[in-house]
């Protein structure tokens, strides 16, 4: 949560602290020079310390209701923002076709390697053939889960986005290391279909209607790197070729930033026109992780002008009630 009511939580802050001091100071200042009025305005706090009590409980209750409704509100953000740059793993930027499903040839991906090896911005580059939507059937667990990500990867394109490792035992893993129709399972989707390492599963797709092509699992292997969070199987490029009968195409490339900001996402336009520069026209570069993160900050927003209302609530609540014992003390005068 970064504003409330519209304004900035730094500069509030910096506002109400200074009110607060200046109300202390206030204070202490009126008790110093008139002493005697600030003895009579204290002496009925052990006369009446029901009423006494009564106050400084709301005042308590008041506080406590706006903090805990900022608190929920940070929380709450802050777990949107994590999700959504953590889900993308180190991939900041991609490369791409529009039109579906955007087969391209490699040459383009080993051009563009070449042209930006030497850039300090590239931390790493890679390529993939890549299968949205597919249905993958687990044999051994007798789970199925849709809407999985296969991932076709070029051998050792991967290096430089995190290492592939064992979930368990953290056993580093190259790509290279896989034959045809053998896949690792990374950890979330392994959850989801009870798999293990040995398992057989089952892929089905819209791209292969009628048709079911088997894979063999080498190892479940930890979150991150090229895969995030979200369900992926990876495979070597060979493997999704055989099925689609492309000889040397790709559908993706992308981009690991060296010169990320704290959040995670590259903020150069300047390197995006480096990348755009250096590809046919008919493919476009995404700045994935940017924009991950801006639909996070839009969640930000729209969490911070809902928790704002509650914090108004909050406030009016408490407000009437210190009005209220206000009344009735008066009244038992």
């Amino acid at each position: 949560m970064t504003q409330l009511f519209g304004i900035p939580l730094d500069t509030l802050t910096i506002i109400l602290l200074a009110i607060a001091i200046s109300i202390v100071v206030g204070v202490g200042l009126l008790a110093i020079t008139h002493a005697i009025f600030f003895k009579i305005g204290i002496r009925n706090i052990p006369r009446r310390r029901s009423q006494m009590l009564l106050i400084v409980f709301a005042l308590m209750l008041s506080t406590t209701l706006l903090s805990s409704v900022l608190a929920t509100g940070d929380v709450i953000t802050a777990a949107v923002q994590t999700v959504a740059v953590s889900n993308l793993g180190n991939v900041d930027e991609t490369i791409q076709s529009s039109s579906s499903p955007g087969f391209f040839d490699d040459r383009v991906y080993y051009h563009l390697s070449n042209r930006v090896k030497n850039d300090p911005n590239v931390a790493a580059i890679g390529a993939a053939l890549i299968e949205q939507g597919v249905l993958v059937a687990d044999v051994s667990s007798r789970q199925v889960r849709s809407k999985v990500t296969a991932l076709g990867i070029i051998p050792g394109s991967e290096q430089g986005f995190g290492t592939i490792q064992d979930d368990i035992s953290k056993v580093q893993y190259h790509i290279a290391n896989l034959q045809t129709n053998q896949v690792y399972v990374n950890h979330t989707l392994a959850v989801l279909l009870n798999a293990h390492a040995g398992d057989t599963i089952y892929l089905y797709s819209q791209r292969w209607p009628g048709k079911r092509y088997t894979m063999h699992v080498t190892a479940i292997i930890a979150d991150g790197g090229l895969v995030g969070e979200q369900p992926y199987i990876i495979s070597q490029v060979k493997t999704f070729r055989d099925i689609e009968h492309r000889f040397d195409d790709i559908t993706q490339i992308f981009v690991h930033i060296r010169g990320t900001d704290s959040i995670g996402f590259d903020v150069s336009e300047a390197f995006k026109q480096t990348l755009s520069r250096g590809i046919p026209s008919y493919l476009h570069v995404n700045e994935v992780k940017e924009q991950g993160v801006q639909a996070a900050q839009l969640w930000d927003y729209i969490f911070s002008r809902i928790f704002s209302l509650f914090a108004l609530f909050a406030l009016a609540k408490s407000s009437l009630l210190i009005f209220l014992l206000f009344v009735l003390l008066a009244a038992e005068r």
